[in-house]
């Protein structure tokens, strides 16, 4: 999942919303607000134009990537282009910076945004099913998009709070129960095919992938 920030919040929707077309997860937001919003559930921070954003909050957004151990990318006018990870020039499409995030990720052996690879398990952004144990395992989008959520972070425990921040941002998001019967329900699919459960649920601490 991508964070696209810019100091006009629509320009940064505009660039999430291709993202979102070419099947990579974004989530756009003003500069302020992504302060707030960083986490190691994201792949990659997005900076369009970070000469319009004020100094403070830029450092801070800097700051927050390198805790949460993600790179930081600046797209377009940038005065101070050495504090970002990789640095990409105006006039590219979507596209194109799509496929530059993609190979800077990859070189500098960051996870790269759209795949969804471990041990066992390949629910990645091409694939419409997971294949689990050399099984395919049907799954609805939504069930896609928690397994996915829970690879990114593996081994952590995530909680369904972040389950949701990554599964429903651009839907209604649902209660927690919800969550529960959506892994219930991969969990059915993973026994009949691969006769084992694919996600675990441990006590106060979240839900984690079953791939050891």
């Amino acid at each position: 999942m991508l964070l696209i920030v810019s100091d006009l919040k629509n320009q940064a929707e505009d660039l999430s919303d291709m993202m979102n077309f070419m099947g990579v997860i974004s989530v756009a937001a003003g500069a302020s607000e992504a302060i707030f919003e960083i986490s190691p559930i994201y792949r990659a921070l997005v900076v369009i134009t970070p000469d319009l954003i004020g100094e403070n909050t830029e450092n801070a957004l800097l700051e927050k990537c390198v805790a949460a151990t993600i790179p930081s990318f600046s797209l377009g006018m940038c005065r101070s282009y050495k504090k970002y990870s990789f640095n990409l020039s105006e006039g590219l499409s979507a596209s194109e910076i799509l496929e530059r995030i993609k190979e800077k990720c990859k070189l500098c052996g960051f996870d790269v945004p759209g795949e969804y690879k471990s041990a066992g398990i390949d629910v990645s952004q091409a694939r419409r099913d997971a294949i689990f144990l050399s099984n395919k395992i049907e799954l609805t989008k939504t069930e896609l998009m928690i397994v996915r959520a829970l690879l990114r972070l593996y081994p952590n425990p995530v909680k369904p709070d972040e389950i949701l921040k990554f599964s429903f941002r651009k839907m209604r998001s649902p209660d927690e129960g919800s969550i529960r019967t959506h892994i219930s329900k991969i969990n059915k699919k993973a026994m009949k095919t691969s006769g084992r459960t694919l996600i675990l649920n441990l006590e106060k601490l979240g839900y984690v992938l079953s791939l050891k």
